[in-house]
């Protein structure tokens, strides 16, 4: 795939305090729009987006087809050009972080300006079998196939914040919400322990004599 960088990477926080701040040091994000709401799901500050650096042909299809890696050399492989597919719309729960260390997300693209890259595909018969020609050889069919979406890093693409439909995506993240709820039980109860235990000190204890304990029983 494509090794072109964004310029609009964020600055990052050396000295995160918050769990969200530690958690935006891991994560990563190469864009400012990008990061997690005070509950930990991810979020982007808009859905809508402009394609500015043009992905391989079906890149995403083969990820989903053949894993990421494979999808990876397919696209290594390949040969595209710039294309325009108009305004993008985010498919849902989509954004991920790769294994290679990168966020992408997919993107239903305008159908009217969809890329029809060609394909070639092995014919087979109705049990699944390939289809032999005479000489014994695989028979395969070259044809367009149209692109209704495509899979992008996030610092290939700029939000579209203009547009009509333009509004604030956001994709709950269990896991990491789940370790914010129980990292917040666990401080308050902390802090519960200090507050309850601060008024209450064991003080000393003193040994009475039997005229002491017989004087208070009077």
């Amino acid at each position: 795939m494509s090794n072109g960088k964004s310029n609009n990477n964020p600055p990052t926080n050396p000295n995160p305090t918050t769990l969200i701040e530690k958690l935006d040091s891991i994560d990563g994000f190469p864009v400012e729009w990008a990061g997690r709401t005070a509950k930990g799901d991810l979020r982007l500050d808009c859905n809508v987006f402009e394609v500015v650096d043009t992905p391989p042909p079906f890149f995403g299809q083969n990820a989903r087809d053949f894993g990421f890696h494979v999808a990876c050399d397919m696209a290594g492989e390949a040969e595209w050009s710039e294309h325009d597919f108009g305004a993008c719309y985010i498919r849902e729960k989509s954004l991920r972080k790769e294994s290679d260390g990168v966020w992408y997300v997919d993107l239903t693209v305008d159908p009217h300006k969809a890329r029809h890259p060609k394909v070639t595909t092995m014919l087979v018969n109705d049990e699944g079998e390939p289809i032999l020609d005479e000489n014994g050889e695989v028979q395969l069919k070259t044809a367009p196939r149209r692109e209704s979406w495509i899979s992008v890093r996030l610092d290939q693409v700029e939000p579209d914040f203009e547009h009509p439909l333009a509004a604030e995506y956001v994709q709950s993240d269990r896991r990491t919400k789940a370790l914010i709820a129980a990292t917040e039980r666990s401080k308050a109860t902390k802090e519960g322990r200090k507050e309850g235990g601060g008024g209450r000190g064991k003080g000393k204890r003193k040994r009475l004599s039997p005229s002491e304990i017989a004087a208070l029983m009077k």
